[in-house]
């Protein structure tokens, strides 16, 4: 975990994260010193006012929200409304290297055209392939369609469990199939779509693989579409609102 922030460096009005005893880090603002160890917060959203111990608080800055605004703190509602809150009050959205990754994705939104077909081909190659029964001609015919298919990130991020099929299918085995070779046509057909994948991700990664780097784009791309979500969640309350106090 981050290394708190000095007392000493820390002010009344400030915005930061402070963390209570069985909560996670949560957006606040300082509002007092109780004594030398002990702060007065009171949390962004909850109105809560709750005194901390100073090695429990971190300023709101960058690097702290790394720390912090995670894909599983994010998952909770009114932890993802406090940070546009505070992010609002700040009137400055955090710019992360990240944003710089969504942005050249979100740049791919005509590539989502062929989506819909891209996820019936995965989900015949997934009816084809169980594992009690194998529909090896309906497979190879998919695997024909999403190999002629063209391929983003932005689509690609969009279907991680299609992505993580296809990895399972790399590694395919069938014992008791008495036509191996159809088997290993198959490995071999879901390692080249693989290798398609990871030709829409141009190098050099931030990871040290693909996979790694797919999984990080992936976070991303799911931590956006969070934030948007609750942006657009808090707009829609905050018209409704204004329209109940204009009547």
């Amino acid at each position: 975990m981050a290394q708190a922030t000095p007392a000493d460096e820390l002010k009344v009005g400030d915005i930061v994260f402070a963390k209570s005893r069985g909560h996670i880090a949560w957006p606040a603002k300082l509002i007092g010193s109780v004594n030398k160890t002990v702060a007065r917060v009171e949390y962004i959203l909850t109105e809560e006012k709750s005194d901390v111990l100073y090695k429990n608080i971190w300023l709101y800055n960058d690097a702290n929200k790394k720390q912090f605004i995670t894909k599983e703190n994010l998952s909770y509602e009114a932890f993802a409304k406090a940070i546009y809150y505070t992010e609002r009050q700040l009137n400055t959205f955090p710019i992360y290297d990240d944003l710089r990754l969504l942005h050249q994705m979100l740049q791919q939104r005509d590539t989502l055209s062929v989506e819909p077909q891209f996820i019936a081909e995965i989900n015949k190659l997934r009816s084809s392939l169980t594992k009690t029964s194998q529909n090896y001609n309906m497979a190879l015919q998919a695997f024909a369609e999403l190999l002629e298919m063209p391929q983003s990130q932005l689509m690609l991020v969009r279907s991680p469990e299609a992505v993580e099929s296809i990895g399972m299918l790399c590694r395919f085995v069938n014992p008791g199939s008495k036509n191996q070779m159809v088997v290993e046509i198959v490995r071999n057909k879901a390692k080249q779509l693989m290798q398609r994948f990871a030709a829409a991700f141009p190098k050099p990664y931030r990871k040290e693989n693909f996979r790694d780097e797919y999984r990080m784009l992936c976070a991303i791309y799911s931590r956006h579409m969070t934030v948007t979500r609750i942006v657009k969640q808090s707009s829609t309350t905050e018209a409704k609102q204004t329209i109940n106090i204009s009547k």
